[in-house]
């Protein structure tokens, strides 16, 4: 790497530029890949969560973490929107040039916590390229029905979809990569639920979780699969603040009633603006 190279000034430059293809974004993806992400997702773990952590428990720490570290990646560098796994499969049903390629989680690779799968990590479009070319032995080219599979065995073993958004300008998708994730060990979830939608902005997902009162038992199953803490008990029945749903769906596939629906209420992300 050049050592007159600014990787700032390039994620600032990224930033304006509208073409997912540009040669500029292309170039700052794979430096993100190779030389960012994972220092950036170690530091905020164990900021967070780690040896460090007392680092956040100060309220001007927290002030300059928040500021400096978390906020400005989550609003101009690199967010996700959960999606429900029919969205995903349709997803990758949607492109028959999609170039798809399957990694290790790059949050698990940073701080090595948790005995969870470790390649879980599904790369698309420009996030292959940058992804295999930053790391040739870890990535693997797959095809899009070993894809489809991954994605409903993730789903299977209680991962939620996340895909992420690199410099997202206002048009455009530029999803990179379809991650699946978990609660104890994805460092912009954990960001998102200690500093909150204003200290690292997520994207909402299109669906919201509605419950139906007739069907529903109050048996708090979804209460325990919620990472957002989106639901609580009322009276035996179970309720949903909708602003805190994020649409990922694993409230839906946990509750043995067959009592939730997700209903399509949100323009696909990332057109949602942030909140």
């Amino acid at each position: 790497m050049d050592p007159h190279f600014d990787p700032a000034l390039l994620l600032l430059a990224g930033h304006l530029v509208h073409d997912e293809q540009s040669r500029l974004r292309r170039k700052l993806l794979h430096v993100l890949a190779k030389h960012l992400e994972v220092p950036w997702l170690r530091f905020c773990y164990e900021a967070l969560e780690g040896r460090h952590r007392k680092w956040t428990e100060h309220p001007v720490t927290r002030f300059l973490f928040r500021w400096i570290f978390a906020y400005p990646v989550g609003r101009y560098g690199d967010t996700g929107h959960p999606m429900i796994t029919t969205d995903v499969l349709d997803l990758l049903d949607a492109q028959r040039d999609l170039a798809i390629a399957i990694g290790p989680c790059r949050c698990r690779v940073a701080h090595g916590r948790f005995q969870h799968m470790l390649e879980t990590d599904m790369v698309i479009r420009t996030g292959t390229d940058a992804f295999q070319r930053a790391f040739p032995d870890d990535y693997r080219v797959i095809d899009r029905d070993e894809a489809k599979r991954l994605i409903q065995s993730f789903a299977d073993e209680g991962f939620w979809h996340m895909v992420f958004v690199h410099c997202y300008t206002g048009d455009g998708v530029n999803e990179y990569a379809i991650c699946n994730c978990c609660r104890d060990g994805c460092v912009p979830f954990l960001l998102n639920k200690h500093l909150g939608q204003k200290g690292f902005p997520l994207l909402y997902g299109e669906h919201v979780a509605h419950v139906d009162a007739n069907a529903c038992q109050g048996c708090g199953e979804c209460l325990d699969a919620c990472p957002w803490e989106a639901r609580y008990l009322m009276k035996g029945l179970v309720c949903i603040e909708e602003s805190l749903c994020y649409g990922c769906g694993l409230c839906a596939r946990a509750c043995p009633n067959d009592a939730i629906e997700l209903r399509r209420e949100r323009p696909r992300p990332p057109l949602r603006t942030y909140q």
